[in-house]
């Protein structure tokens, strides 16, 4: 080995070969030195910022300028005409929602053809504007997509299928250049030039869409797309209203909801009235109706009141479903009024037999005893109160309840007459007591006894 001066090498390698192998060995042992990974973050930031400033200015290109519009001018305008009447505008955008299983795809697709048909057609009793053309873009079911509309044309004499044209490519809402091929094959589809249409007495004069439907919404996220994202479902938003605004019609998404999930007994909640996902979607929507199954229910019309919920049942017809309306349900016989604010008789249940066998217990403490929701129990000391079943020891702002004296009475009144209809009057609750203290055996004779089903008995 030789050592030497500027220029010299140590066992064949330079000052400056030995210093860069020094640093990668300290490198491997102990990471990077600090101000290396401060220069990174650095230029990761920066990065970052040049990205955004790009975005920006990308978007503020071909804007529309600010301009400034007297009230007189916006007193003047008026909302547009109805679509569907009383549900759905002739242009803006929408969405159909609701859980698996619901016949969202059915109701898009009878709708498709009630817009489709020479004159208009009732949709669910509303009267459809007819006349127009109609594009289904889907991102699933296209394998029964072609039964489905079979059966559809069969079911309905007026319906037909040379006003409708299908998508089925899925691709990314937030893609820009992607909406422009959407525009423009539907401005094809408009003037009767679309390629491989087939070029009848119908599409020989120019024909305006009115109607665009994503089907199912989330198929048309982006790789990097966060439904829960309100900067990212923008850009789906921005994109549904360009086409709107391009082609003069509605554009609509077909979406889900998310699960109801369980309460605090384990009972089924029913489904959020909501679109899953980004609040962005709430406001910037101008209508929204919820498929339950058996009704599709109006939850947004921004140009007027909300129409009743409308009532739907689906009939086996031409080896699929096809869309029937429901009849409507009978009304109610006159009779007694029902007993306000009904809670579930297990909820009652469970509430007295924990009252009976600790005397002196707070709502709280019942409550987080029993498992009952906090409203159920509510309900029950209050009835149970004003029965004089339960009794406050303790104060208004502080209760302690446990049995009162109306409770025996009650029982005893009930077990001597044997039956409800020799007594005058219905009892002060519908629910059977228990027989006696910390028992569930129900007291002979009652209504609860009688009809055999403690689970569904209500009070």
């Amino acid at each position: 080995m030789t050592a030497g001066q500027d220029g010299q090498t140590w066992d064949g390698k330079s000052l400056a070969e030995l210093a860069r192998e020094n640093e990668r060995l300290r490198g491997l042992l102990g990471g990077p030195e600090a101000w290396a990974l401060e220069a990174d973050v650095l230029e990761r930031q920066q990065r970052q910022w040049a990205d955004a400033e790009a975005r920006r200015r990308n978007a503020a290109q071909g804007r529309q300028p600010i301009v400034l519009v007297p009230a007189s001018e916006v007193r003047k305008r008026q909302p547009p005409p109805y679509l569907v009447e009383g549900l759905i505008p002739a242009t803006g955008i929408g969405v159909f929602f609701g859980e698996s299983g619901t016949y969202k795809s059915f109701l898009v697709l009878n709708l498709l053809l009630c817009t489709g048909s020479e004159h208009g057609a009732f949709f669910l009793g509303h009267m459809a504007t007819g006349g127009g053309l109609g594009v289904y873009v889907m991102g699933e079911g296209q394998y029964d997509a072609g039964l489905r509309l079979e059966a559809a044309l069969g079911a309905h004499l007026g319906y037909t299928d040379e006003r409708l044209a299908y998508v089925e490519q899925a691709f990314p809402l937030s893609d820009e250049a992607a909406v422009s091929e959407v525009i423009e094959r539907c401005r094809e589809l408009a003037s009767g030039c679309a390629e491989g249409h087939q070029h009848n007495e119908h599409c020989r004069q120019a024909v305006p869409v009115r109607l665009v439907v994503f089907d199912s919404f989330a198929d048309f996220y982006g790789a990097e797309d966060s439904e829960n994202s309100n900067t990212d479902m923008q850009r789906l938003i921005a994109s549904m209203k360009r086409i709107s605004a391009a082609l003069g019609c509605v554009v609509m998404a077909n979406a889900h909801t998310g699960h109801g999930g369980t309460d605090e007994e384990g009972s089924p909640l029913p489904p959020p009235t909501r679109l899953r996902g980004a609040s962005r979607f709430r406001q910037a929507f101008d209508f929204e109706l919820m498929a339950t199954g058996t009704a599709l229910i109006p939850t947004k019309n921004r140009y007027g009141p909300k129409a009743p919920a409308m009532r739907y049942a689906m009939v086996e017809a031409g080896g699929s479903l096809v869309l029937a309306m429901a009849p409507a349900e009978a009304p109610a016989e006159a009779g007694p009024e029902p007993w306000p604010d009904p809670c579930p008789f297990e909820a009652w249940a469970k509430v007295a037999d924990a009252i009976c066998r600790t005397p002196g217990m707070s709502m709280n403490t019942i409550q987080r005893v029993t498992k009952v929701r906090r409203e159920h129990v509510s309900l029950a000391l209050l009835k149970g109160e004003q029965a004089g079943f339960f009794t406050n020891t303790g104060t208004k702002g502080s209760p302690k309840w446990k049995w009162g004296g109306g409770f025996a009475d009650w029982c005893e009144k009930w077990s001597t007459a044997g039956s409800a209809s020799s007594l005058s009057g219905p009892p002060p609750m519908a629910a059977t007591p228990y027989r006696g203290a910390g028992t569930r055996e129900p007291v002979p004779g009652t209504t609860w006894e009688a009809s055999g089903n403690q689970r569904n008995h209500r009070v």
